[in-house]
């Protein structure tokens, strides 16, 4: 089943590869991503997948699913397909080269993420026909990951229910697992003031400044540093205030994310949303506080990681050609990080015994909705890092190509052992069972919460026509 599963794979890789260099181009920021979702749903229907689109109220959110037999297990993958701001880099180009100054581009290597999911699932189907093996195959496209503003509210409506086990990924620069509690749990909101205005010069007594508002909500954050856990943080962005210096502003807003563990986030945040209070009420303005999105700390199953990891080894890195490593030196001499080429190395981490990381990813959620550990594939350059040009210039190459393929493998035969292992499936359902007992569900998203879908529409109306241009793309 191996040889026929390399050859179903192979016989669909450019394709597959094609599609990651269109996502690349389209360069799509979180809840725009049009192009890509009807690009990679269009590739599993395609494939004989049937695509229900718009779930969870995201309209670049979708569910495409086979399912051959009866009574198989349910298997889920991740993809995701947004862009980043301000990384707009020249594919191949080892110093910052935008193609459009200040665009977004594919910092994170999402664009290779959907087309590999998509590749592995399309391969596994033609297995499973041919077999005649009972199993369902479940693509989740998940918007947005950037905003961290997708999976909590997928979670919330229900739509990872009934999976026996999920499959994650995320390019980089090495090809790898992990298993245990990891990351931070997060909440992103908007805190909005609103005052009045008045001239600043003649009668300023008059005016209720919603711009001090927002300076005193954030000196009052930045006194909790001091007793705040070592592990929590908290980051502010101003997105407006004053626009005139000679008007006092009646309107001003700020971006909070709030990170910490799960049993103390909630905590937190309401330190955080009583400065907003103690500011209004300094300065006279009312405030309103909209949540935006949240997420859960990580738990990675080992089992289902340890899986994950036999068949990297069994797999291996990727074979690079000698113009590939010059292309990751020069690259890495640009980076001034050790010039070693395409040194891929292959890793199975404990998270719990590793240095604590304080950043946030939206798949904590499904970690505790369906047994789910991360397949980590080599896309870009080594000392390259996650969100930079360095990373854009890796992600519409022969080196992400490779990366793609071989991480189809490792997904497609690790999906293949749980639909055909029950013991291994069973194992991984007992960690899940253990886990979820002891982490239960929160659902930190209320009713009323809705996804940010308009977040970055103004940004994409100025640059999808830019990139259009220099790129020769077009909305087809």
């Amino acid at each position: 089943m191996t040889e026929q599963l390399y050859d179903a794979i192979e016989r669909r890789a450019e394709k597959f590869q094609r599609l990651a260099d269109s996502i690349w181009d389209y360069a799509e920021l979180g809840f725009t991503e049009t192009r890509s979702c009807r690009a990679v749903t269009k590739a599993l229907e395609e494939e004989g997948f049937t695509v229900e689109k718009g779930i969870a109220g995201m309209p670049t959110a979708f569910r495409a699913s086979f399912t051959h037999g009866q009574g198989g297990p349910v298997i889920g993958f991740l993809a995701e397909y947004d862009a980043l701001p301000m990384l707009s880099q020249q594919a191949g180009a080892v110093t910052p080269s935008p193609v459009v100054e200040g665009g977004p581009g594919h910092g994170c290597g999402h664009n290779s993420m959907a087309p590999m999911q998509a590749l592995a699932v399309s391969a596994l189907k033609q297995v499973l026909v041919e077999r005649d093996i009972p199993a369902t195959l479940v693509v989740f496209g998940t918007p947005a990951e950037e905003l961290l503003a997708c999976k909590g509210f997928m979670a919330r409506d229900g739509v990872f229910d009934g999976l026996d086990a999920v499959i994650d990924c995320h390019s980089n620069s090495f090809m790898g697992t992990s298993f245990g509690l990891q990351n931070n749990a997060l909440f992103s909101f908007l805190v909005e003031f609103y005052g009045k205005t008045a001239h600043a010069g003649s009668r300023p007594w008059e005016g209720r400044s919603a711009a001090d508002a927002v300076e005193l909500m954030h000196a009052g954050t930045e006194r909790l540093r001091e007793h705040m856990l070592p592990e929590q943080r908290v980051h502010w962005a101003t997105l407006s205030g004053i626009s005139a210096p000679n008007v006092v502003p009646d309107y001003a807003r700020t971006w909070y994310y709030v990170r910490s563990q799960d049993p103390v986030i909630q905590a937190l945040y309401e330190r955080i949303r009583l400065c907003a209070r103690g500011a209004a009420l300094m300065t006279g303005t009312e405030e309103r506080i909209t949540f935006l999105a949240a997420c859960h700390q990580r738990y990675p199953n080992e089992a289902l990681a340890r899986a994950l990891y036999a068949n990297m080894l069994k797999v291996g890195a990727p074979e690079y050609s000698e113009e590939e490593h010059a292309f990751a030196r020069a690259l890495q001499h640009s980076l001034g990080a050790p010039e070693v080429g395409m040194q891929v190395e292959t890793t199975l981490v404990d998270a719990t015994k590793a240095p604590f990381k304080g950043d946030s990813s939206d798949v904590g959620d499904v970690t505790l909705k369906a047994p789910t550990a991360s397949l980590q594939f080599p896309t870009w350059v080594p000392g390259a890092k996650a969100h930079t040009w360095a990373v854009t210039a890796c992600q519409k190459s022969s080196i992400m190509h490779k990366g793609l393929v071989t991480a189809a493998r490792v997904a497609a035969l690790t999906a293949l052992d749980l639909i055909t292992r029950p013991e291994l499936l069973a194992e991984v359902r007992r960690e899940f069972e253990s886990t979820t007992a002891a982490h239960p569900y929160v659902d930190y998203l209320d009713a009323e919460a809705r996804p940010p879908l308009s977040w970055h529409e103004e940004d994409m109306a100025l640059f999808r026509p830019l990139l259009d241009a220099a790129l020769g793309t077009s909305d087809r």
